[in-house]
């Protein structure tokens, strides 16, 4: 029998919205946000989001982290294992409208997302997540920042990298 786990992944996501979040463009992706969060909450392995009340600290505010412009949109959790988080993004509801993100949000030049192990009962904060974002960007994939290409092409879905 084997004990908790010591590591669990963490995850964060950004875009830019193509208007602000008031506007009728990207009114779908706004409707969307608590029905989609709500599975998350409920889904398997999920432990923990960065909510609305979490972003007031500076370090989770997305404004300060993500180069001070209103229209950038982030999320950042944390799952028990990759293979968790796999099923929550392409499986559930949310694969849905991360089908149609185009529709919503600007092109990107970079990763729009990162996973990196995190010791269990750790909560990452936003500018923990875009300095691994920044070290996916500028180093490529690793134990320390990856995307589900390199989990698949590790063939390490099950546990912390």
């Amino acid at each position: 029998m084997s004990g908790p786990a010591a590591y669990h992944v963490a995850q964060m996501n950004w875009g830019r919205l193509r208007a602000g979040m008031d506007d009728p463009v990207v009114a779908p992706f706004v409707e969307a946000l608590d029905r989609v969060n709500g599975v998350a909450d409920r889904a398997a392995g999920f432990v923990w989001r960065l909510t609305d009340a979490g972003m007031t600290a500076p370090e989770n505010d997305p404004a300060e982290v993500m180069a001070k412009d209103p229209r950038i949109a982030v999320t950042l959790s944390v799952w028990e294992t990759a293979q968790d988080l796999v099923h929550f993004v392409h499986r559930t509801v949310h694969g849905q409208f991360l089908a149609r993100r185009a529709e919503w949000f600007e092109e990107s030049e970079g990763p729009t997302y990162v996973i990196w192990p995190i010791p269990a009962g750790h909560r990452p904060t936003l500018a923990e997540g875009k300095a691994r974002l920044d070290a996916l960007a500028t180093n490529g994939a690793s134990d320390n920042a990856y995307d589900f290409k390199y989990l698949s092409r590790r063939g390490s879905t099950t546990e912390a990298v």
